[in-house]
């Protein structure tokens, strides 16, 4: 069964490499085969039949996971919609969050109307989209609720996220959410509750009403977000900081209900029930207590899990626990990895595409690490000496999934879990599960569990912030690749083998590549440039072979920023662990906003603004007397001339030369700056690369400077269908008419280019191109 199931898993991981889906016959003639190879694979040896098996469970995995593909992207949003006013009649499908003036949440699509010329008319669109509702007045705030049925006025767009190396993938997100359009409430709109069904959304609105019980029980307590985590699966409290310290300690599986909490509570529940169940000796007669107890378990866990949302990890402690207190009632024992690949297995039915979260590769992984190293073998009485050999054996075996996810890996995570584990399973949960069961009867009550449940965490909370601090507390690097990756497995299969296995410790060598081999850097007189898919806003690294300079940070937007979401990931992925410059062309959020983030994640040597930044301090003006060499290649400021200009012609004006090539990052400069440029260095400007002036606006790129620039490239750093139609048509034509080649981040993703002083210029790399995937949208010329 285990071959199986996981030739089931590789189908659908190789779907998942597709750029595009063929056709739903070839899903369809692939599943068939699958089963005329089943039916004529037992005619042969045992050897060959399970060669076969293997085959069609592979093809069987490929063609369930491109049927549901195709289900999930057959309700798209067309093109023609985008950006128009629509009516959209529906119900709120997920509990909505609150992120400032907005709330969030996913809408299931009854009818979706369009205002024509004859009225409304009725148009194809997507069954799940998500919206966002900015409500600035709080009088006029509406309290909405799961299951409720709304009439709302709407703007949409097909699914949309930056593309970045070691960035976030936000739209294989939506695609596993099954959201197909993203967008907003119209406040000018009509907006109107339609009715509350009297059966909707039972499960989920209980749960919101606990989230917002727990919210005023704790009201203003640090720790309340993981309260709700831990009691509900409902994370949208939580914040950064913690998720930091988290993984830096190695503990943040404890704020995700799986296996360890289902399998607390549902334990509790046997052992519990069956004794109670003894004391009626006649119910004993016709019902064991151990099979009462059992199915006790089993509704504990599912209620635990109904709770939590169900999600991935959830669902396959959920399905363990069932599989293996069924055993018990059945009186058929089942293997524990029977119990986990018919888990594995149930899964990828109910969802196949739940492998394109973290969530299920490091939960099933940890069951999976821990069963290969205890099942079946003999181990030490001492139960201490268990426990820590199980935290040091999860360690390691996810020691490349953390790497690949998090580009980091908690060093003290087996020291800080034998402390955390026994602490929040017999302390904290008791009390949070007691606590929020009961606060739907006696609140006064439950509120007390819930206090005292966050008394005790807050306990355990400071001696984890401690550790965190730790300067050994966690190991950063760059992304692996695959083939470190691959070897990195092997040797950790050597390393947990029994030890009867001769050149078990031959497994360190195999894991040497995932610290050694390291992402290319430039050689000496060559440059990486890359301006990064940040949305609209600028934010770019130039890269030499000894040192790393960044032109702009990106956007930032409540809580969010492109420091955090893009720079950081990106710079880690590469294996940068400084900035030597940093350079802040101007005064704008869509330039500037992700540099305190940048600040607070890695050291950043020398500052340079153009106009003075709220919270950079030792920041020194870009003017354009300064310029240095870094391993050959030269960095000089163009402009500003005084350190007193304001607003988007106080952008600083850097040109990197490499050999014959040239690179030109404008920041936002106008018409009078490219004036003053050509009044004092008409002579310096022609460039390979130019980075467009303002994101291509009509007070930019005029004729006279784009002749001097001469440019080879040009390259629009925007946002997808952002509000100011950026760049403008008529800015387009200039370049197109002075022969350049132009690239718009919010078509190609990250843009990157290699200019050597020996080899020239290599050919841009695109990254959405090259990492295109079937669920992202295709975003082409025209559309942005």
């Amino acid at each position: 069964m285990r071959l199986w199931v996981g030739a089931f898993l590789l189908g659908v991981l190789w779907l998942q490499t597709l750029a595009s889906l063929p056709s739903v016959f070839l899903f369809v003639l692939l599943g068939t085969l699958s089963l005329f190879i089943c039916y004529y694979a037992q005619r042969f040896s045992s050897a060959v039949s399970r060669v076969f098996y293997w085959l069609a469970a592979c093809l069987l995995g490929f063609s369930y996971a491109g049927l549901y593909a195709s289900w999930v992207l057959s309700h798209e949003l067309p093109e023609s919609l985008e950006g128009k006013t629509l009516i959209a009649v529906g119900t709120i499908h997920s509990i909505p969050e609150k992120q400032g003036y907005a709330q969030r949440f996913q809408f299931k699509v009854d009818a979706l109307w369009e205002e024509g010329e004859a009225g409304l008319q009725k148009v194809p669109g997507p069954k799940y989209i998500q919206l966002s509702w900015y409500q600035y007045q709080r009088s006029l705030q509406q309290h909405l609720s799961v299951g409720d049925k709304w009439q709302l006025t709407v703007r949409l767009k097909r699914p949309w996220g930056s593309m970045n190396p070691g960035g976030f993938d936000y739209e294989r997100y939506l695609f596993q959410q099954k959201i197909r359009a993203i967008g907003y409430v119209d406040q000018k709109g009509e907006n109107k509750w339609l009715e509350t069904p009297a059966f909707a959304y039972p499960v989920q609105r209980v749960r919101q009403t606990l989230f917002n019980k727990i919210d005023l029980a704790l009201e203003g307590r640090e720790l309340v977000g993981m309260i709700q985590a831990l009691a509900l699966g409902l994370r949208t409290n939580m914040t950064d900081s913690h998720w930091e310290t988290l993984r830096r300690t190695g503990t943040n599986h404890l704020m995700a209900i799986s296996g360890l909490h289902i399998g607390l509570i549902s334990g509790f529940a046997f052992f519990v029930f069956t004794f109670l169940w003894r004391g009626f000796p006649t119910l004993c007669l016709y019902f064991p207590a151990v099979k009462a107890g059992a199915v006790a378990a089993m509704v504990a866990a599912l209620l635990y899990s109904a709770l939590a949302g169900f999600s991935t990890p959830t669902q396959r402690a959920f399905i363990m626990v069932c599989v293996f207190m069924g055993s018990v009632i059945s009186n058929r024992p089942t293997g524990v990895w029977q119990s986990f690949c018919l888990a594995l297995l149930l899964v990828l039915l109910l969802d196949p595409f739940s492998t394109l979260s973290v969530g299920f590769w490091l939960s099933f992984s940890a069951v999976g690490i821990l069963l290969y190293t205890f099942a079946g073998r003999l181990q030490p009485g001492n139960k201490l000496k268990q426990a820590w050999k199980s935290q040091w054996v999860v360690w390691l075996g996810l020691l490349p999934l953390c790497l690949i996810f998090f580009q980091q890996s908690a060093l003290i995570a087996p020291l800080v879990n034998l402390i955390a584990i026994p602490w929040i399973s017999f302390i904290v949960v008791p009390l949070t599960f007691i606590g929020t069961g009961v606060l739907l009867l006696h609140e006064g009550l439950g509120n007390l569990c819930l206090r005292l449940a966050e008394l005790s965490l807050s306990g355990l909370w400071s001696i984890i912030e401690s550790l965190s601090r730790l300067p050994f507390s966690h190991w950063q690097q760059f992304s692996p690749n695959a083939l470190s990756v691959f070897l990195a497995v092997c040797g950790i299969g050597l390393l947990l083998a029994p030890r009867g296995l001769p050149g078990r410790f031959l497994g360190i060598i195999f894991l040497l590549p995932l610290f050694l081999l390291k992402p290319a850097a430039p050689k000496a007189g060559e440059v990486h440039f890359t301006l990064l898919d940040v949305g609209q806003g600028l934010a770019s690294v130039v890269r030499t072979q000894d040192h790393v300079l960044m032109f702009d940070t990106g956007i930032g937007f409540g809580t969010s920023d492109s420091g955090s979401r893009v720079l950081v990931p990106y710079l880690q992925s590469q294996g940068i662990k400084q900035v030597d410059t940093l350079v802040l062309s101007h005064n704008h959020h869509d330039h500037t906003g992700g540099a305190i983030s940048l600040l607070n994640a890695m050291p950043v040597g020398e500052i340079f603004i153009g106009e003075p930044v709220k919270g950079i301090e030792n920041a020194k003006h870009c003017l354009s007397e300064i310029s240095w060499q870094w391993s050959g290649i030269e960095f000089a400021f163009l402009y500003p001339d005084i350190p007193e200009a304001r607003g988007n012609d106080s952008s600083c004006v850097l040109q990197v030369r490499v050999g014959a090539h040239r690179l030109l990052l404008t920041g936002d400069i106008e018409q009078y700056a490219e004036e003053k440029l050509l009044e004092k260095s008409k002579d310096l400007l022609k460039s390979t690369i130019l980075v467009a002036p303002h994101h291509g606006s009509s007070t930019s790129s005029g004729a006279e400077f784009l002749s001097a620039v001469k440019a080879e490239f040009v390259l629009f750093p925007v946002g997808y269908r952002n509000r100011y139609q950026f760049p403008r048509s008529e800015v387009i034509e200039r370049y197109e008419d002075s022969g350049a080649t132009l690239y718009n981040v919010a078509e190609t993703g990250a843009i990157s280019f290699t200019l050597s002083a020996k080899q020239g210029l290599v050919a841009p790399s695109l990254y959405r191109q090259e990492k295109r995937r079937f669920w992202h949208s295709l975003i082409t010329e025209g559309s942005t």
